[in-house]
């Protein structure tokens, strides 16, 4: 999925890699003392965490809403499923 960010003034799109695994993120940290390096490793490892969590509380709005109200609300469904991208995209789960 391609994504659209900011450089500078003119705007590209993301293109398409292989995200860190958490273990070269390690040896990144290990190998680079550089503190502009350190904080986009640390703000990487962040983002992660809050996908995660991110995941968690849509599972429980989700489980609320079938047990209260019966059947799937379509944003939720889109957002799990954007999430299971990210999670396969990330090599954590088999495509």
């Amino acid at each position: 999925m391609h994504t659209a960010i900011f450089w500078g003034e003119c705007m590209a799109r993301e293109p398409d890699f292989v995200p860190p695994q958490t273990s070269e993120m390690r040896a990144l940290w290990r190998r680079h003392q550089d503190p502009d390096i350190r904080r986009l490793l640390l703000e990487i490892n962040h983002l992660r965490n809050v996908l995660r969590e991110m995941d968690d509380l849509r599972a429980v709005v989700d489980r609320a809403w079938k047990d209260d109200i019966g059947g799937q609300l379509v944003a939720l469904e889109k957002m799990r499923y954007r999430l299971l991208e990210e999670r396969v995209r990330r090599g954590l789960l088999d495509p």
